[in-house]
């Protein structure tokens, strides 16, 4: 089948059908034509033929140590499958080391969104193989496309929702692995808060700003290890009396070493976490989260990757979209001071 008979079987001119051949997101034709355009070339092998081999597939790889079955991830495939669809693209998912991957290995894929932390010899040798785009990782060496979390964005509207409620012992709460190596969006987000805070006017005081290794990697010590942090806040003169967190999960331990410790959340301490991820509705009281719009990233995580794909010389970009506060239970005014 040719791109007459494609035009002739759907009533449209050869002229709109190319259009969509050589640029399948064009605004120049409607969403619903391009998508029957498309599908008729994908059901025809038109595509593969047209393009010397061009798989139509992008891949979409989170590194074997995340769990794909977490519904934080369901939110970047859900904006990677929508702008992916209708470029006529598919999705094909790995839960792999991707440097071995089957997806590259066999060339299975026309370029990869990348969800995973790697060292810059590993990056700087996958973009000499295949198009990338790391997503939701702070990537600040030019080496590759990247779309980030807008740390500095959330961190500002949680710092402006804490100190319009009095607060201004405000703490930091990270937690590093065994091997005490800091990765990228922990060292941006202990950044972004310490300068923000100067930038206010306020001191940074060392003993609120929490990094602890855990010895081994699980629930239970990383529990142990925020409980400990948390008694020893409270044991200072002075202690904090609001918390952001480095994550949601760190957020819902913190709730529960509060509870343990009879801490009023959120008269005596303010709880705010990072990602707005399910367990901010489970958790006791419901977490105060900063969402940095995982289904845009996605999006942007397509588009930057179909931009590579057809120009492959073009500069690097980093790109991000507006993080949001969602204000639950765990933060309000200080009441007990």
């Amino acid at each position: 089948m040719n791109q007459v008979e494609i035009a002739r079987k759907l009533k449209i001119s050869q002229t709109t059908v190319s259009l969509v051949l050589n640029n399948p997101s064009t605004s120049k034709v409607s969403k619903e034509k391009r998508q029957k355009i498309m599908d008729m070339m994908r059901d025809s092998n038109y595509l593969l033929k047209a393009h010397n081999g061009k798989t139509w597939n992008i891949g979409y790889v989170l590194g074997s140590r995340f769990n794909i079955s977490n519904s934080f991830y369901n939110r970047f495939f859900k904006g990677i499958q929508e702008v992916a669809s209708e470029a006529g693209y598919n999705v094909i998912v790995d839960n792999v080391d991707i440097r071995t991957s089957k997806l590259i290995i066999h060339r299975k894929v026309d370029g990869i969104i990348l969800e995973d932390k790697l060292d810059i010899k590993t990056l700087n040798d996958l973009t000499r193989k295949i198009p990338l785009v790391v997503l939701n990782d702070s990537i600040w060496e030019n080496i590759c496309d990247s779309v980030v979390p807008d740390n500095q964005g959330g961190i500002i509207k949680a710092l402006d929702h804490l100190i319009g409620h009095g607060h201004s012992r405000i703490a930091f709460l990270g937690i590093l692995p065994p091997d005490k190596k800091i990765d990228g969006l922990l060292k941006d987000r202990k950044n972004v808060f310490e300068n923000e805070l100067s930038s206010r006017g306020f001191p940074i005081n060392r003993n609120f700003i929490k990094m602890s290794a855990i010895k081994t990697v699980s629930v239970e010590e990383t529990k142990k290890t925020i409980f400990e942090i948390l008694v020893s806040w409270m044991a200072l003169s002075e202690a904090p009396t609001a918390v952001i967190c480095s994550n949601d999960f760190y957020g819902a331990l913190l709730l529960q070493a509060a509870i343990l410790e009879k801490i009023k959340v959120p008269d005596a301490l303010s709880v705010i976490g990072i990602d707005n991820t399910d367990r901010c509705e489970c958790t006791h009281p419901t977490l105060t989260s900063i969402d940095h719009n995982a289904v845009e990233m996605g999006r942007l995580a397509v588009e930057l990757l179909l931009n590579r794909i057809r120009n492959a010389d073009r500069s690097f970009v980093r790109v991000s979209c507006a993080s949001s506060l969602f204000i639950r239970k765990s933060s309000g005014p200080l009441k007990i001071k």
